[in-house]
């Protein structure tokens, strides 16, 4: 699969894939934007605000799919500290699900971190969420869990070292 080389577009900050659709992360995103993104969010249950994102996280954190007419049809958000990234959210329209985007944008996400020396990466899902699976194929690996009442809302964190190798 071809990867995004992120050190020759920082400036342009958009993916090389040939596709109809393409990897933005904008430098300042548009309000709007972030607000239609965790909209669609907090429509699938995520009860999360656009301006409480935006007073709380890192601007560099954010990253939209966009469909030929430019319209948004995924995201992610991420948190960068230290030398760790924290993926907070992978959301892609479920009209375009199972398709390779969340892993583009996974992808794309892991090349922004390394570009800004982070080379740790965390997530955490819940197991009503079924991700899992899809973060073990990325690489990642079970830390530990913090058990609930009910065995779907127990949370699962998950880790990865980000290297060299995979850029």
């Amino acid at each position: 699969m071809k990867r995004c080389n992120l050190k020759t577009k920082w400036l342009g900050l958009m993916s090389e894939f040939k596709s109809e659709f393409k990897i933005e992360i904008p430098l300042i995103p548009v309000v709007a934007d972030v607000g239609y993104l965790f909209g669609r969010i907090r429509d699938e249950n995520h009860r999360l605000t656009a301006d409480s994102e935006m007073q709380s996280r890192n601007s560099n954190g954010y990253l939209f799919l966009r469909n030929e007419e430019n319209k948004i049809c995924g995201g992610a958000v991420a948190e960068f500290r230290f030398d760790l990234v924290y993926i907070d959210v992978i959301w892609i329209a479920p009209e375009f699900r199972n398709q390779g985007h969340a892993t583009r944008l996974y992808r794309a996400l892991e090349d922004l971190a390394y570009i800004k020396k982070k080379r740790r990466a965390l997530i955490s899902t819940f197991y009503f969420q079924r991700a899992s699976g899809f973060w073990e194929k990325l690489g990642f690996e079970s830390i530990g869990e913090v058990p609930a009442d009910h065995l779907d809302h127990t949370l699962v964190y998950m880790y990865k070292k980000i290297s060299s190798e995979d850029r």
